[in-house]
């Protein structure tokens, strides 16, 4: 098995809108989390494509970017700029509900065993960019999502780990991004994900970056990785496909 950083370090894609873009600046994300029932996730989808209708023709002022875990959860990420924006969020879907109406909301909620809430905060300066794009934006609908839970005050040290075994990639065609939990998870926590065409085409690549490696590389990411382990307290992962027929990107 790959080493846990090697891991982190070697992950190919390139971003797509929204969620996915290229950040330059820190970008506060609010993550609505909906658990769905199993028997009931054919109609979750399509309620979720009549609302996604009502968002568009009545102007929903905020973007959301809906990706599944394949595990009945289903994550609508939203950019905002300050956490007042949670609130805001809230009244603008009431507004929706009001239009689509309260009984086909009714339904909506029986389809759900319960939800959950985070924040997060993207940190584009420990970004690792690839130099030329493996795809176009839009062409990405596969993520390789990493949740890295560290001992308390052991941030920085990590930081200075990663930036490390950036300096050994070179010029490969790598992008991570990267960010911080904020509230809603066993803080702290460092956040990185990165995206491909598809699952396998995300991990065709990965194995030819290994391939390409040498010995002395290697080697130089193995003592990285034996410090890095030592500032672990858990770490969780998980593949995350874009449901672009629910997600809605406002017009600007």
């Amino acid at each position: 098995m790959k080493s846990l950083l090697i891991n982190v370090i070697l992950l190919l894609g390139i971003a797509i809108p929204g969620m996915m873009a290229q950040e330059q600046k820190e970008q506060l994300w609010l993550a609505g989390v909906e658990v769905v029932k199993p028997d009931m996730v054919t109609r979750y989808l399509e309620l979720n494509k009549e609302m996604t209708v009502i968002c568009q023709s009545e102007k929903f002022p905020y973007s959301f970017y809906v990706w599944t875990s394949g595990d009945f959860r289903y994550y609508l990420w939203y950019p905002i700029k300050s956490l007042e924006d949670i609130p805001a969020i809230d009244k603008a879907w009431k507004a929706i509900v009001d239009k689509w109406g309260v009984d086909k909301y009714a339904t909506f909620q029986e389809c759900l065993e319960y939800t959950e809430q985070k924040v997060m905060i993207s940190r584009p300066d420990l970004n690792v960019e690839p130099q030329q794009p493996a795809a176009s934006p839009g062409e990405n609908n596969y993520c390789w999502w990493q949740e890295f839970y560290l001992k308390n005050g052991h941030e920085k040290a990590v930081e200075a780990l990663f930036k490390e075994g950036e300096k050994l990639i070179g010029n490969r065609s790598i992008q991570i991004l990267m960010g911080y939990g904020k509230s809603g998870f066993e803080l702290p926590v460092l956040i990185m994900w990165s995206f491909g065409k598809s699952k396998n085409d995300y991990w065709i690549k990965d194995k030819n970056d290994w391939e390409q490696m040498d010995e002395q590389t290697i080697a130089a990411f193995k003592k990285i990785d034996d410090e890095f382990t030592t500032h672990l307290r858990k770490y969780v992962y998980r593949d995350m496909w874009w449901q672009k027929d629910i997600s809605y990107e406002k017009a600007e």
